[in-house]
């Protein structure tokens, strides 16, 4: 299930952490109260929890900083820029 050049990513700044909604939609960021990010990959889908920053607007967020997927199955690496994933 690839998402690459599907949905964009975008940041939810209304949630902060996995409680209140448990299943978190691809495509979508949070970021924890506790500081990491959270996300999807867009290669498996498999969560990700990310200690980095988030830039730009909501609507179409930045992630400069590489993100390995810690699937052990699809072993993608990828970055977000301008809310769209980008294979580093």
């Amino acid at each position: 299930m690839s998402a690459w050049g599907g949905k964009p990513y975008r940041f939810n700044p209304d949630f902060d952490a996995l409680g209140p909604r448990p299943f978190l939609p691809s495509g979508e960021i949070i970021k924890h109260r506790g500081g990491a990010l959270i996300l999807r990959c867009p290669e498996c889908n498999a969560m990700q929890f990310i200690a980095t920053e988030i830039q730009g607007e909501n609507e179409a967020p930045t992630i400069t900083t590489p993100i390995k997927c810690a699937c052990v199955r699809c072993d993608c690496e990828f970055r977000i820029r301008s809310g769209k994933a980008i294979p580093v």
